[in-house]
């Protein structure tokens, strides 16, 4: 039972126990009263607010404009690329890794290590629980849209970044000569920083 006077969004029912009266208006039978009562009603606001997700959008990844150049390793990353060899590429791995590529080498495949697909996919019945949670407090006000989709795009920067290096093939002894370690797509740390969140609403 909730005392009149208690705020609930967006009604309070007060809940009463009674007794049924017969059409012949005998009362031989106990049963229970729901009765409403509207102490406040916030259905306006809790509507405006829900109004707001409509085209919201909750992103992460990396934004071409903040990092370029981390934005196209990652395209690269996730993708895999086929680069030509050209006489200038010759002379470069030459002169830095003392490597002579071969004649018949014409191309150079960098396979994919893909991170931002599958933080997304290996979690997307989490990001469903965020959802349904928060919802439910924006819908009773306790939050706002805004909110809600800042921590969800925060938490798929997150496991975005988690997924670096976790997918793809081992890299190559030439890789691993020039970079000094075995460890992929982790560095000098630029790539996992340039992976950030953004909430459009």
């Amino acid at each position: 039972k909730h005392e009149p006077g208690a705020h609930v969004s967006p009604a309070i029912i007060d809940v009463r126990a009674g007794r049924r009266t017969r059409p012949d208006g005998s009362e031989n039978f106990p049963m229970t009263t729901v009765e409403f009562e509207v102490v406040e009603n916030n259905i306006d606001a809790v509507k405006e607010s829900i109004q707001q997700l409509d085209g919201a959008k909750a992103q992460a990844g990396i934004w071409s404009d903040e990092d370029g150049f981390q934005a196209m390793k990652a395209i690269v990353h996730e993708r895999g690329v086929t680069i030509e060899v050209t006489e200038a590429m010759r002379g470069f791995f030459l002169a830095n890794f003392g490597v002579r590529l071969r004649d018949d080498t014409n191309v150079i495949e960098i396979p994919p290590r893909p991170f931002v697909e599958p933080g997304i996919r290996e979690n997307i019945d989490e990001y469903g629980d965020i959802i349904e949670a928060m919802y439910e407090q924006v819908f009773t006000g306790q939050s706002s849209p805004k909110q809600m989709l800042t921590v969800l795009a925060e938490r798929m920067a997150s496991n975005i970044r988690k997924e670096l290096g976790e997918h793809g093939p081992p890299l190559s002894g030439l890789t691993i000569q020039a970079k000094g370690s075995a460890e992929p797509l982790v560095d000098d740390g630029r790539l996992e920083q340039a992976i950030t969140s953004q909430v459009d609403i």
